[in-house]
């Protein structure tokens, strides 16, 4: 295994983990909160009202459709989804005594 793949298979990981919390957040508080504006007599402070304004999203959200892309992005950098695995199968035929073909076909059966 190369080094960029070390490096590329540690970023999965980080993100994979990112994805989790992520997640485990969104299904603790929801992936919107109601949000409301108090406003307070300028004088004394005091609470005069609380309005909603609407919906805010959980940041959460976000984080996990970043980590979720990266994820993507970074398996088919490693040859993990089908169209990256056919893609190597395709550039390994150039080999003229097909040893790498027969490399990648036992990695990925």
């Amino acid at each position: 295994m190369q080094f960029q793949d070390k490096t590329l298979i540690e970023a999965r990981c980080i993100n994979y983990q990112q994805m989790r919390n992520a997640y485990a957040d969104i299904m603790e508080n929801g992936s919107v909160k109601a949000a409301y504006r108090t406003v307070t007599n300028p004088t004394n402070g005091e609470i005069m009202a609380t309005n909603f304004t609407g919906y805010k999203r959980n940041p959460s959200t976000q984080i996990f459709d970043a980590a979720t892309a990266k994820i993507k992005s970074i398996s088919k950098d490693l040859g993990m989804t089908p169209q990256s695995r056919a893609e190597l199968l395709d550039l390994s035929k150039d080999d003229d005594n097909g040893d790498s073909v027969k490399k990648l076909k036992e990695l990925f059966g």
